[in-house]
């Protein structure tokens, strides 16, 4: 069969901006803030409900977690089973998650069948009432798959790695033992919901073709809620944590997982935009300088990446890989080699280019239809922005120079500031704080 192939390249043009749908504002009678994005061509709606819930406002281990996965387990008048029926008989899907700073419960529904589901979806939000069986099946099912995942070095790396950037008991601290698991129960999720979630504000984002009768709908089974003030959130900003080198021992382990990080700025400064690029070249797409060296010239791994995390009240620049146990060091050093070359010279303009349309590219991707601007939005929210603030970024991409990249990593990249830690069969050289699990 004859292959037809392009003579020419497709063209080319420049991003420089990303077409965004400004939304609608408004609230609802009792002050729940709505943000509406009106876009798209298929009768599909996505209600995101924002709680300030994350893991920051917990009181003991895992409360945030459980009690935003236990939601969908029974309210005032719907069992378990009634809610995942409901749901499945109306093709729509129903998505709780929660993370360091907030929770969302998250409802993706065709429009014909909202009035429908909105009972059963307010109900899951506001009336949960965590049924005893049902938690405690849950809690002993997620200890199991723990203990199951201990035996992983990437698991037990990730366990760890915000207590060593940011200390034990940070609101930033995400470590957990079995004995957490133990402890947990209804009563505990209860107190955590009754304050963060029944009584709590929030704030809504809609988006999708949204019907005319929506605001309406949202008044009738969220707009009646009384919310009380605003639970204090606690002061989570970093506190000063010495830079370290941290060593667990898995005697069974086939591979090492590396974790190399710090405590960075956050979207609030003006060098975060910058950083992004940065972080880039380093290690942020699959192009990048530590996949290109640790992976297709060294062979040490499969995969390498760096990654530039903003949360509310601090950054993290963490680098992440699992490689053969008998290459963990010559990982590590190349790690910073390529850390240090960043430091020394300018990026060469070819380079530049690429990882300037790549990210260009990607943004232009990501803002690709109106769930993926409510995510934007959000992302945007958390930060007291709006969407202009990714056109500003783009203004960012455009113009950034080598130089001016190099002086970020001179100032954010120094090799001493940096926090280690090492899961594996054996020891390096230079990894002297050994811990045996």
């Amino acid at each position: 069969m004859t292959q037809n192939y392009r003579a020419t390249s497709p063209p080319r043009f420049e991003v420089s901006a990303v077409p965004m749908l400004q939304p609608e504002y408004f609230q609802l009678d009792n002050g729940v803030p709505v943000y509406a994005i009106n876009a798209g061509t298929q009768e599909v709606v996505k209600i995101d409900l924002i709680f300030d819930a994350g893991h920051v406002q917990q009181q003991q281990p895992l409360q945030a977690s459980f009690t935003n996965k236990c939601l969908i387990e029974g309210t005032a008048h719907y069992s378990s089973n009634q809610i995942a029926n409901l749901l499945d008989g109306r093709g729509a899907y129903l998505r709780n998650f929660s993370d360091l700073d907030d929770a969302r419960l998250t409802l993706y529904s065709l429009n014909k069948h909202l009035d429908y589901l909105m009972p059963v979806f307010s109900e899951v939000a506001l009336q949960a009432v965590f049924p005893v069986a049902e938690v405690a099946t849950i809690i002993e099912k997620s200890k199991q798959e723990f203990l199951v995942n201990m035996e992983k070095v990437r698991y037990v790396s990730q366990l760890h790695f915000n207590r060593l950037l940011f200390g034990e008991s940070h609101p930033y601290d995400t470590f957990r033992t079995a004995e957490d698991y133990d402890k947990a129960n209804t009563d505990m999720l209860r107190s955590f919901y009754a304050a963060h979630y029944a009584t709590s504000p929030f704030r809504i984002i809609v988006s999708g073709k949204l019907q005319a009768n929506l605001q309406t709908l949202l008044n009738q089974y969220f707009g009646k809620h009384t919310p009380v003030a605003a639970a204090v959130v606690p002061t989570a900003s970093p506190t000063h944590t010495a830079a370290s080198v941290q060593y667990i021992q898995r005697a069974n382990a086939l591979q090492a997982a590396l974790r190399i990080g710090k405590v960075i700025v956050n979207k609030h400064h003006q060098d975060f935009m910058g950083l992004m690029v940065l972080n880039t070249i380093l290690g942020g797409y699959f192009g990048s300088r530590l996949m290109t060296n640790i992976r297709e010239d060294k062979g040490y791994t499969y995969g390498i990446g760096s990654s530039l995390v903003s949360v509310q009240q601090a950054g993290m620049l963490v680098i992440a890989s699992e490689v053969g146990d008998d290459v963990q060091q010559k990982a590590m050093d190349e790690i910073f080699i390529e850390i240090e070359k960043l430091r020394r010279e300018p990026v060469p303009a070819g380079e530049l280019e690429l990882v300037k349309n790549y990210l260009r590219g990607t943004m232009l991707r990501g803002a690709d239809g109106p769930f993926q601007l409510s995510e934007l939005l959000k992302a945007a929210l958390d930060y007291g922005f709006d969407l202009t603030w990714y056109n500003n970024y783009i203004e960012t991409i455009k113009n950034i120079t080598a130089n001016e990249i190099q002086h970020l990593a001179v100032k954010y990249l120094e090799t001493d500031s940096f926090t280690r830690l090492v899961v594996g069969k054996q020891q390096t050289e230079n990894n002297t704080n050994e811990r045996k699990e």
